[in-house]
């Protein structure tokens, strides 16, 4: 859902930039999250530990940080920090994701917190980063000088 959201931003001039941001922190929170931490904390998910059915497809993943939580908590403050009227509507959705995590036995209380702070962090370092080295407050445009 959020690379579709992600990719009507870009298509939109007037929200490029902000498409540009939240897919920016978007892949660097997947590869920071799903890539290196889930791989290097190595923490078995709640259902194998207790036991539990769960009602969704069980992710082979492994549990610490939740992923799906870092993702929308790292596009909401991209939302947010680009000053977006949708940030409120994200951040309803962002904590609905979290604790969803949690409610189908996906995640442990801590993997969710761990993905929000995740999420806000990364956000935050390359929406520094990339207002700083990327010239975004010009109009892109393919006009000829």
């Amino acid at each position: 859902m959020w690379i579709i959201l992600i990719i009507v931003l870009l298509c939109i001039k007037k929200t490029r930039k902000l498409g540009i941001v939240a897919g920016i922190t978007f892949v660097v929170t997947l590869i920071v999250g799903e890539v290196i931490l889930k791989n290097v904390i190595d923490r078995v998910r709640p259902f194998i530990t207790y036991n539990l059915d769960v009602i969704v497809k069980k992710p082979t993943s492994f549990s610490f940080p939740s992923g799906s939580t870092a993702l929308s908590f790292a596009v909401f403050t991209a939302f947010l920090f680009n000053k977006n009227k949708c940030s409120i509507g994200i951040g309803i959705f962002a904590v609905i994701i979290a604790f969803s995590r949690i409610y189908l036995g996906l995640h442990y209380f801590s993997d969710v917190m761990g993905g929000m702070v995740l999420g806000i962090v990364l956000a935050y370092l390359v929406d520094r980063v990339v207002k700083k080295h990327l010239p975004l407050d010009k109009e892109f445009s393919t006009k000829k000088s």
